[in-house]
């Protein structure tokens, strides 16, 4: 998953970009449609996009939406009314079950940057909901979130602060079999390993089997607490990628090689680990990616996205 491009599939189907002009160009439901405005001169109020979108009968039924940028001064105000716009849509999209809010690219808006509002409004009212995903931390809300057939939960973010993570500990989710986290960079409001502490020794979710912690500055200090944790016992697959880890949390992993020998998949894809350090994870035979490797003496060792 990139910042760089939009996302091109989402949920096991093709995302095409909407164009009114042109209506529908897939068999309904074999596709997710985005839309959102594409223009930085457009004048388009997104409430109007959606509008013509919901009115379009070719694309119907609707079982996935992206939504990209909402407006073009998303520097003012949250998300709250685009929220308030897609729950009031519901009975026009019922059998909606994947929904990404804020395909957004770097060029058009820092992930640091984007002002989102309380997400609980929006998955409350789509209870057949199976895949969210939303980018952008900033005002970002989960409260009192009980969903009973979400089945995959990422949030994406340069930093993701204390609230939302806590909100998200606190969900009742009894059917999350994959949680994905972007937890950023303590310049865009990261916060420490110890705030995952709740998650690590008392996993909320007796579904979860993929656990994906990603895009994190502290990754090395956060593997030590990791490799020891009773969630490891739960999971099939841990994603520690795009993040910034070296030998140090190689270590850490490697002290209890047993408990990684259990997992059927450990991706570390974009990391600082010396040849030697990843020989010695290879050595495990638990399939691990180790792809997009760099220079471990790196002195500014950089996780994927940050501002």
């Amino acid at each position: 998953m990139s910042i760089e491009n939009y996302a091109d599939s989402f949920a096991g189907k093709r995302i095409v970009h909407y164009n009114e002009d042109t209506g529908a160009t897939e068999p309904p439901g074999s596709c997710v449609y985005r839309i959102g405005s594409f223009d930085y001169d457009a004048d388009d109020d997104f409430e109007e996009l959606l509008e013509r979108f919901l009115g379009d009968p070719t694309v119907h039924p609707i079982v996935g939406l992206v939504v990209g940028t909402w407006n073009n001064e998303m520097y003012d105000g949250d998300s709250a009314d685009v929220v308030r716009m897609l729950a009031e849509a519901q009975p026009r999209m019922p059998h909606l079950r994947a929904l990404f809010f804020g395909d957004i690219l770097r060029e058009e808006h820092e992930i640091s940057w984007i002002n989102q509002s309380d997400m609980s409004p929006l998955l409350n009212a789509y209870p057949e909901l199976q895949h969210f995903r939303v980018r952008g931390a900033n005002g970002l809300r989960f409260t009192d979130l009980s969903h009973d057939n979400l089945i995959s939960l990422i949030v994406e973010s340069g930093g993701l602060p204390e609230d939302p993570l806590r909100d998200v500990f606190a969900a009742k989710l009894p059917n999350l079999e994959h949680l994905e986290l972007w937890l950023g960079d303590s310049n865009y409001g990261a916060v420490p390993p110890s705030f995952l502490t709740p998650l690590l020794t008392n996993n909320p979710f007796p579904k979860l089997r993929t656990l994906a912690l990603r895009n994190y500055e502290f990754i090395d200090m956060l593997c030590e607490s990791l490799i020891q944790a009773p969630i490891l016992d739960e999971i099939r697959v841990l994603d520690l990628s795009n993040s910034n880890i070296g030998d140090v949390g190689v270590g850490h992993l490697l002290s209890q090689t047993d408990r990684l020998k259990k997992l059927e998949r450990l991706d570390l894809h974009h990391h600082y680990i010396s040849a030697e350090g990843m020989a010695k994870i290879r050595a495990i035979e638990t399939p691990v990616d180790l792809s997009d490797e760099h220079d471990p003496n790196d002195e500014y060792r950089g996780i994927v996205a940050a501002e």
